[in-house]
């Protein structure tokens, strides 16, 4: 069975019921990858661009699911966001982080390279997860090299640094 469709009919849209427990599924899986039980998730948006996660003490936002062809992305975004929990230290994120808006976006960035980089030589199968949508991403990198130093921008340098260092 195919992540591209479960149906006879090829219908890709997720039911209401599947919806529900793929979200609650991914739920689970993130919060035992990272370590912390008691965190909330809500799932809003879809996919579009890359992915920068908003990722707080106790919350996790992750694009909501309607597509069946979409869940690796899922599972990728779940992954990453799973590993910047258990690896990223939002103390010393907050004294270390530059103030200058383009310096501060390439610092998160490189934070959250360094977490899945950790995160994908302990776990494997999540790593695979993130490289899936780090191919997704790739797709969509050439929309902001116009606003970028040395033809990278954030985004781009990162999906460039994550291909390269698997």
């Amino acid at each position: 069975m195919s992540d591209d469709t479960d149906e006879k009919d090829g219908a890709t849209t997720l039911t209401e019921v599947q919806q529900e427990a793929l979200h609650r599924t991914t739920s689970d899986v993130l919060r035992t990858i990272a370590g912390h039980k008691d965190h909330t998730l809500s799932f809003t948006g879809n996919f579009t661009g890359t992915h920068r996660l908003p990722v707080k003490a106790s919350h996790v936002t992750l694009p909501k699911l309607d597509d069946k062809r979409q869940r690796t992305l899922l599972r990728g975004v779940a992954d990453r966001a799973a590993f910047m929990v258990n690896y990223s230290h939002p103390d010393l994120r907050e004294r270390t982080t530059p103030v200058e808006d383009r310096a501060s976006k390439l610092f998160e960035r490189m934070e959250q390279l360094r977490c899945e980089i950790l995160g994908g030589r302990a776990l494997p199968g999540a790593n695979n997860n993130i490289m899936a949508l780090v191919a997704h991403e790739m797709v969509n990198i050439e929309e902001g090299l116009e606003d970028s130093v040395l033809g990278l921008n954030e985004d781009a340098l990162y999906l460039v640094l994550r291909k390269a260092l698997g």
